[in-house]
């Protein structure tokens, strides 16, 4: 038991240490059977006052800092996607009359291309990948005519027609709207 009243003490001591600063640790071993004497009871009730006023502040200030911080971390993940949201919605909304008018007309255009593309269709002889992978020696560097942002020209020279410019698309989905833009020229031209 003396033990305990001695780390108890001892407790005491340090906590006042660390509010106070350093004091001496004095107990009294007078008519304690084991240590020769018993020790005295804490005298500093205002010590356990100031530990409870301490302790609900700490716990204050670190509900606050971890609330703050919680809110930040919530806004920092879920602002971007607010305002992400919300440029979808902007531009969803934003046909104008104006908006409205530039996609009928391009809508226009894409199906005029078409339906010249389902022209050029008639009149142009169909012919193999395998064809025009002869045609062109297996689409060798020798007969590149051209480099541009959609494929490459070769020459080719069929046995049923002269020669011929073959283009070799790298990546149709993407250049979709160039390709039709070049097939309406070379109408043009050969027209």
């Amino acid at each position: 038991m003396a033990l305990y009243a001695k780390l108890a003490l001892l407790a005491t001591h340090l906590l006042s240490v660390a509010s106070y600063g350093f004091s001496s640790l004095q107990a009294s071993n007078a008519g304690d059977d084991d240590l020769g004497g018993r020790l005295q009871s804490v005298p500093s009730k205002g010590l356990w006052t100031k530990l409870d006023s301490s302790f609900k502040s700490g716990l204050v200030i670190g509900y606050v800092f971890s609330s703050v911080s919680i809110f930040t971390i919530f806004l920092s993940y879920c602002v971007p996607w607010a305002r992400l949201s919300k440029r979808k919605r902007n531009k969803m909304t934003m046909k104008t009359p104006m908006m409205a008018s530039l996609m009928e007309r391009r809508e226009k255009k894409i199906k005029e291309a078409n339906e010249q593309i389902s022209t050029f269709k008639m009149s142009i002889p169909r012919v193999s990948f395998a064809e025009l992978k002869k045609a062109t020696t297996s689409f060798d560097r020798d007969k590149v005519i051209g480099v541009g942002k959609t494929g490459t020209v070769y020459k080719a020279a069929h046995p049923h027609l002269l020669f011929t410019a073959v283009k070799r698309l790298l990546d149709f989905q993407h250049s979709e709207e160039q390709f039709l833009s070049e097939l309406m020229i070379l109408g043009q031209v050969q027209a």
